[in-house]
């Protein structure tokens, strides 16, 4: 603990508030263990669109029956039409109902990490698929000051809780789980579930048109979604300037380039509040549920720091990374993993780059750039993810029902 800043009395006695938590909850471990159940929940019971849904959708196709699902959000009755018609049980994220099913299930699924005060009881299957593929801004303990409490949330907390970290790329291995996270546990170099998508073009195509059609879009316009990554630096006021975005500017290059109406689409990240209006000529898209359809559908990506420039280089489609920040956001804020130059899209440090990079657009280069990018990060994206992590839980179901049947 000699790391640890010793005047962090707050976070001193929240930890030690959770760990109490902690083991009084280890007296639910007494009750049976379903090992047929599966337990759900993405960005703490946000939404239910990433890599954990991938999972389920495959579960549910390829294995009928077979399992119990529960899904958790902070407000069950908002999902409660989507999962209308399945055998799933929804439960309040944070409720002592969920904190049930999750000691109960044979395996827990989350995108971010389940409440740090839950027990993992011995064989129980806990997978952890993140969010997010490649390395590209720090997160983790190698982005920020290691008090009590940050140390305790992304060290002891990951250790202890999760069985299994999904992959996307050796990079991901080495920074974002094995230096981030301190986890020294068991990887699996899957990719990611939800990234399956793009290597099917029939269920590509399907999921474009459906996010058209859902946002009311035509099909002659050329889509160009900005997808910016969230500021933490910016948002608490410590000396970062605001980026502003030359929408304008680049719609007028893009029809240019292209000779096709362009529609310009804004989508914040989950945890930012920036909102642009739709007089401003951008159509906000952040209460999209779905990421990967936006991404099927969009024809450009324009990003920054975001990792959702790692998905969208398994579509063949052209990335551009508007950085007018980049000195500020390496220095001040997150800082990076990686060299920017060595990332899937085209840098433009200001707006006169990237106008100029969409006027001179090349299809070609840019695939090229993905492709060496996906190399050098050690890509374990194939578009079979979801198999590989099926095929892995329904053995690891199979071993406790033998166990099971050895005891009887």
């Amino acid at each position: 603990m000699s790391k640890l800043h010793t005047s962090d009395l707050s976070g001193r006695l929240q930890i030690g508030a959770r760990d109490s938590v902690y083991y009084l909850l280890k007296l639910l471990q007494t009750l049976p263990m379903k090992k047929n159940s599966i337990v759900f929940e993405e960005y703490q019971g946000r939404s239910a669109s990433c890599n954990p849904r991938a999972i389920y959708e495959y579960l549910r196709t390829n294995y009928p029956g077979r399992f119990s699902y529960v899904w958790a959000f902070k407000d069950p009755e908002a999902f409660r039409e989507e999962f209308a018609g399945t055998d799933v049980t929804l439960v309040r994220y944070g409720s002592f109902e969920w904190i049930r099913a999750c000691v109960q299930a044979g395996t827990v699924i989350y995108n971010i990490g389940e409440a740090s005060y839950i027990p993992r009881r011995k064989g129980q299957l806990t997978i952890n698929t993140w969010h997010a593929g490649g390395a590209f801004k720090r997160v983790g303990l190698s982005s920020e000051k290691e008090s009590a409490l940050h140390h305790w949330q992304h060290d002891i907390v990951p250790s202890r809780q999760t069985a299994v970290y999904l992959s996307s790329s050796d990079t991901f291995t080495k920074y974002n789980i094995r230096e981030a996270y301190h986890f020294t546990g068991t990887v699996w170099n899957s990719g990611m579930p939800r990234n399956d998508l793009f290597f099917d073009r029939d269920k590509m195509q399907a999921a474009a048109m459906k996010a058209r059609e859902t946002l009311g879009l035509d099909e002659e316009s050329l889509l160009v979604l900005y997808a910016p990554t969230y500021r933490g630096g910016i948002e608490k006021g410590d000396g970062g300037a605001k980026v502003t975005f030359p929408a304008r500017e680049l719609v007028k290059a893009v029809e240019e380039r292209f000779e096709r109406p362009c529609r310009l689409l804004f989508r914040t990240h989950y945890l930012d509040k920036n909102t642009y209006a739709e007089e401003e000529g951008i159509t906000d898209v952040s209460s999209y549920p779905n990421m990967q359809e936006l991404l099927a559908a969009a024809d450009i990506l324009i990003t920054d720091y975001s990792s959702s420039m790692w998905d969208f280089a398994l579509t063949g489609k052209p990335c551009l990374l508007f950085v007018p920040d980049l000195e500020y956001y390496a220095g001040e804020d997150r800082g990076f993993y990686t060299p920017p130059e060595t990332w899937p899209g085209m840098l433009c440090h200001n707006d006169a780059e990237l106008a100029e990079s969409i006027r001179s657009l090349d299809l070609g280069n840019c695939v090229r750039i993905a492709e060496t990018s996906l190399a050098a990060f050690g890509s374990c994206e194939h578009g079979d993810a979801s198999k590989k992590v099926c095929e892995a839980i329904v053995r690891h179901i199979e071993k406790l029902e033998e166990k099971r049947g050895e005891k009887a």
